[in-house]
């Protein structure tokens, strides 16, 4: 679903699709909830030091523009969330749509006022998993998600679907 048909020309990256968009979201919060409901539980210093040491990668990767490491840095510490659970399986139920992720978290990730909320959210979810307040943490996480496809698919229909 990255590339189609586009007649005699050839092959064109797609374009983001809003309401593809919206379900990719819909998918990475209900597995980003459901894994800081259980990660909330298992934190420990091992975790809490993993966590802080990818905030702080963030952070570095936000002061610097640098937009590769952004989006690097982002998809990180989802994949975080997933590990931090103890069920392996919440990685491979992701795995598919990363590709999907990785270029829709790409372009939520164009503005430094992104770059802003991304990690103050990020810093939020891993402190209510270090309070070990689950349920906090999964409506952090899912908020997070709900906000990102909130804040990208309008623009997305507004403009037209853009590659």
């Amino acid at each position: 679903g990255l590339i189609v048909d586009a007649g005699r020309k050839g092959v064109m990256v797609a374009p983001l699709d809003p309401v593809h968009v919206r379900r990719l979201y819909e998918v990475r919060a209900a597995l980003d909830g459901a894994a800081c409901r259980l990660a909330a539980a298992r934190m420990d210093d091992d975790l809490r030091a993993r966590g802080q040491k990818l905030l702080d990668a963030g952070r570095r990767a936000m002061e610097s523009g640098d937009a590769a490491a952004l989006l690097a840095a982002d998809i990180d510490f989802h994949l975080f969330l997933y590990e931090a659970s103890g069920n392996p399986l919440f990685v491979e139920t992701a795995a598919p749509h990363w590709r999907h992720l990785r270029r829709v978290m790409g372009a939520v990730l164009r503005s430094p006022e992104a770059y802003e909320w991304v990690w103050r959210e990020h810093a939020a979810i891993l402190a209510a998993l270090i309070d070990r307040d689950g349920e906090r943490a999964a409506t952090l996480a899912t908020a997070h998600a709900n906000g990102g496809a909130q804040r990208l698919a309008p623009s997305l229909e507004s403009k037209g679907a853009e590659p």
